[in-house]
């Protein structure tokens, strides 16, 4: 049962990292030019 939970907390963990690297990647546009991705003006 504590193996389940232990599961159920990594996985919310994970959700949550990811959540946090879509905010960071929010703001940025991909830039052909530049060949990589830049902040919005």
């Amino acid at each position: 049962m504590a193996a389940k939970a232990d599961a159920i907390q990594k996985d919310k963990e994970r959700s949550t990292r990811r959540a946090h690297i879509a905010e960071r990647l929010k703001p940025l546009v991909y830039d052909p030019k530049a060949g990589k991705y830049v902040e919005q003006k």
